[in-house]
């Protein structure tokens, strides 16, 4: 998923360049169950829901970001930490989030090394 959101931004950046626009893309990312369906049946989509989900939406809500941000919770940061470098971000208690407050890191920098995923 880093990777993943990593790519997304390279993308949005050579978009913006080559469109004369200014989008942003800010992720979030958790670790846990999801449950995904589809919705609909003449215009179907795609979509994704439960706690984990609910746990990235937090991070954002509860977090200071700035454009370009890539967020991950506590058990992300701790499995890439060998593999990324990050800084550690204090959640904001008057951001109203509806969670309680989650743990999280900013990825700040490019890959230490290849981690290879099976």
């Amino acid at each position: 998923m880093v990777k993943f959101a990593l790519e997304l931004q390279k993308q949005v950046k050579h978009f913006n360049h080559d469109h004369g626009t200014d989008l942003d893309v800010i992720s979030s990312i958790h670790s846990g169950d999801v449950v995904v369906g589809t919705v609909g049946s003449s215009n179907m989509a795609f979509d994704v829901w439960g706690d984990t989900v609910t746990a990235a939406n937090s991070i954002l809500a509860q977090g200071k970001l700035s454009r370009g941000s890539i967020l991950v919770s506590q058990p992300v940061f701790e499995f890439l930490q060998d593999a990324y470098y990050f800084d550690k971000l204090n959640p904001d208690p008057s951001s109203g989030a509806l969670q309680p407050l989650i743990s999280m890191w900013r990825l700040v920098g490019a890959a230490k090394q290849q981690l290879e995923v099976a």
